[in-house]
């Protein structure tokens, strides 16, 4: 079995242990609950990748991508989030290579800075599962396998700012960055390459609901 599933089930478990942690911890937290709760919603992101081997780079695009986060604020100021990101084909014109995607899994603290009712800015950073993925066309006859893939389990951050637009419902605006090293899946003797260093910043547009 391809190692990339045991890191993206670590990834899984630990997100899901720690939301459903957060909320064992929250019903012995009592007080004001404005901003406490559950909150689930959905990104669209404007993303730039960067993969590079042997300080070689062989990748570096600009393209969109969908995402989705959720967790549980305690408190006005402390919450923990999940999130996932699926970028679109970043493959750009490099010759022979019919996609490049990435995608991302994490779980972080958040530290919020409420100005007012209405808007605040937050910062988180944690554990974050990454995943690079390349697919080839194979008329040059390059590689055995025509797909890819990289993955790790490496340290991300975000900032943002998030506005009440009506009851319940926010507005996000965001930038999120990981980078770090990833090692090849299934370590074929005919990989591109055993281990990539990526770097993956993205702006979103985001909006979700705090029940």
């Amino acid at each position: 079995m391809k190692k990339i599933y045991t890191k993206a089930a670590l990834a899984l478990m630990v997100t899901t242990a720690g939301l459903q942690a957060s909320y064992v911890v929250a019903e012995e937290i009592t007080g004001d609950r404005d901003n406490r709760g559950w909150f689930v919603g959905g990104a669209l992101s404007y993303a730039n990748g960067e993969a590079e081997a042997g300080n070689t780079t062989f990748l570096d695009e600009d393209g969109i991508g969908f995402g989705v986060y959720g967790g549980y604020n305690f408190s006005d100021w402390f919450g923990l989030e999940g999130s996932s990101f699926q970028s679109d084909n970043m493959a750009g014109d490099r010759a022979g290579l019919d996609s490049a995607e990435f995608f991302t899994l994490s779980f972080m603290p958040k530290l919020t800075v409420n100005f007012n009712d209405s808007v605040g800015i937050y910062f988180k950073a944690g554990p974050t599962f990454v995943m690079y993925t390349e697919e080839y066309n194979d008329y040059e006859g390059d590689y055995w396998d025509d797909e890819f893939d990289w993955s790790e389990v490496i340290l991300g951050a975000g900032v943002g700012t998030e506005i009440s637009i009506q009851d319940g419902v926010k507005l996000r605006l965001s930038y999120d960055y990981v980078s770090g090293n990833l090692d090849e899946n299934w370590y074929d003797w005919d990989a591109p390459n055993e281990r990539v260093d990526v770097t993956l910043g993205r702006f979103a547009l985001g909006v979700h609901y705090q029940f």
